[in-house]
């Protein structure tokens, strides 16, 4: 369930960096996910597991690498959607068109994104590389690339998994930290473990601490590869970073039965008045498919908003079939081919087996 969480993230402005303290740090960025895909807190969130703390120099690298990732895996929808351009020649007149003074954009995105970087990092995009363009200093990358990812409401997170930095690690975490929601004017949360609220090198982003209290943590809720550098809300297509939904979503457009039938990231509001981000939606037959990755679906959190969330869409007459990414990675066939048999139950009609293309 998408609900008001436990921490006020309506009180971090623009362009501030704060620290948000926990008993678990993925429970909580998994909250901050589902407080980003609520519809009615429209915001983009991207997150980076830090761990182990490096220095300062290195926190901004990792940060700038992080979303030139992220903006790689999106392109080419950059801004809002607002620009798609794959495919077509940087000096080509569909090109020219997006600096038009009549392209429809609104004033503070037209003034503050680059034209000469844009063109040089779609263009890295193009040819399969991250947009990191060299020339460019890390205040006009991290800014372009925030931009490129959301320029109406980016909120970054970064996770602190270390549980013994060392001596003045937590501060240059601050003041990169600090710096990155100056240069990007994002919401920036340090989620931190709650055994650091008494440390005065946080006293940067310590100002007005904000807290999750999260279930006890417990081995299964480690950060794994998964949970990093991810980006949500993702709508209307695969998630760049689902492995498994990219392939799901490459079979079923071309399956004689099931092509055209699903929609991919769609949101799904419950009788009661809950509004859920599914990964595939078959809408006239109210078949809701979730490809489920262990790593972020592991934890005690997960699995708990997981059973709610199946519970409340069975009572608004939707059907959930759950598969595992490992699965779907191993034999997309036969993941496929559950898909097939829900949807004859959902007509009705009796499953046939043996009958994959």
């Amino acid at each position: 369930m998408v609900a008001s969480p436990p921490i006020a993230i309506g009180t971090v402005a623009e362009g501030q960096a704060r620290a948000l303290f926990s008993a678990n740090v993925p429970d909580a960025l998994a909250m901050l996910r589902d407080h980003a895909t609520d519809p009615g807190r429209p915001m983009r969130f991207v997150s980076d597991t830090i761990d182990p703390i490096p220095g300062p120099t290195e926190i901004v690298d990792s940060v700038i690498a992080t979303l030139a990732e992220v903006a790689h895996a999106l392109w080419p929808s950059w801004y809002g959607d607002a620009i798609r351009l794959d495919g077509d020649d940087p000096s080509g007149p569909a090109w020219r068109r997006v600096f038009s003074p009549d392209t429809a954009m609104p004033d503070h995105l037209r003034r503050e994104r680059s034209p000469t970087w844009f063109r040089a990092a779609a263009k890295r995009c193009q040819s399969g590389r991250p947009p990191i363009v060299p020339g460019f200093s890390p205040s006009i990358q991290i800014r372009q690339l925030a931009l490129a990812i959301e320029p109406y409401g980016l909120l970054i997170a970064l996770g602190v998994g270390e549980a013994d930095p060392l001596p003045g690690r937590l501060l240059g975490l601050a003041r990169g930290a600090e710096w990155l929601a100056r240069e990007t004017s994002a919401r920036v949360l340090v989620v931190i473990p709650e055994t650091f609220a008494s440390s005065t090198e946080l006293d940067g982003i310590n100002f007005a601490p904000l807290r999750w209290p999260a279930l006890p943590a417990s081995s299964e809720a480690s950060p794994t590869d998964e949970q990093a550098h991810r980006v949500w809300p993702i709508l209307g297509r695969p998630h760049p970073y689902s492995p498994g939904e990219l392939l799901i979503a490459s079979r079923l457009a071309v399956d004689p039965m099931l092509g055209g039938m699903f929609q991919h990231n769609a949101r799904v509001r419950s009788d009661r008045g809950s509004s859920f981000l599914v990964d595939l939606l078959w809408p006239d037959g109210k078949l809701v498919v979730e490809i489920d990755g262990y790593g972020f679906h592991s934890s005690r959190a997960a699995f708990s908003s997981d059973r709610n969330r199946d519970y409340e869409l069975i009572i608004s007459g939707y059907l959930v079939l759950r598969l595992p990414h490992d699965e779907v990675m191993q034999d997309v066939a036969i993941a496929v081919e559950k898909i097939r048999d829900v949807v004859r139950f959902r007509r009705g009609e009796s499953p046939q087996r043996n009958n994959t293309p």
